[in-house]
């Protein structure tokens, strides 16, 4: 069997490409433009390269097509924002109880105390902030 493309396969594609819709299309702006004053087509040279220099400027000079290639975004480290504790539910309860029982105004100390109950990983300090944000967001 030979790696080389069946040509008679080839040369059918093309012509059935050839008669495709977008083709004819193509042809008959490439005849337009052939019929053209030569002043139409330096008209339109001019405006392709103004946006050139335009698209260029706008994307800050950025390689050599104007087009910096799109970088996937880096994650940054440890858990994306807005991840849930499931854990912590039971947790926010007792904070809440305790809050109701003493009065206590400031809901940090109160989170401080309950973060060696409280899952995952983390400075202590870390974890109670997040404890006081999940408390502040259930019962305001």
């Amino acid at each position: 069997m030979s790696d080389k493309p069946d040509m008679k396969a080839l040369a059918e594609q093309v012509r059935a490409f050839a008669q495709t819709p977008r083709m004819q299309e193509l042809k008959q702006q490439v005849e337009a433009l052939r019929q053209s004053s030569p002043e139409h087509i330096r008209k339109i040279r001019d405006e392709l390269r103004e946006f050139g220099a335009r698209q260029r400027m706008q994307l800050g000079q950025r390689g050599h097509s104007g087009v910096e290639p799109v970088k996937p975004k880096k994650r940054g480290r440890g858990r994306p924002p807005g991840a849930q504790y499931p854990g912590d539910a039971s947790i926010i309860a007792e904070m809440h109880r305790e809050i109701m029982q003493t009065g206590e105004v400031e809901y940090l100390p109160v989170a401080r105390r309950f973060v060696s109950h409280a899952k995952g990983g983390g400075r202590p300090e870390n974890i109670a902030r997040r404890l006081e944000r999940a408390y502040r967001k259930r019962f305001g």
